[in-house]
């Protein structure tokens, strides 16, 4: 992933795990495609 993805995963990570449904469902997404990494 580039810095710019890897930038918003983290920021998405923080925010689905504070409970926030939009970092949620962007953080989902980015997985489904693969792009979260393992």
């Amino acid at each position: 992933a580039s810095g710019q993805a890897e930038s918003a995963l983290r920021v998405w990570r923080r925010c689905a795990k504070a409970g926030d449904v939009e970092g949620q469902l962007r953080l989902g997404c980015a997985c489904y495609q693969g792009a979260a990494g393992s």
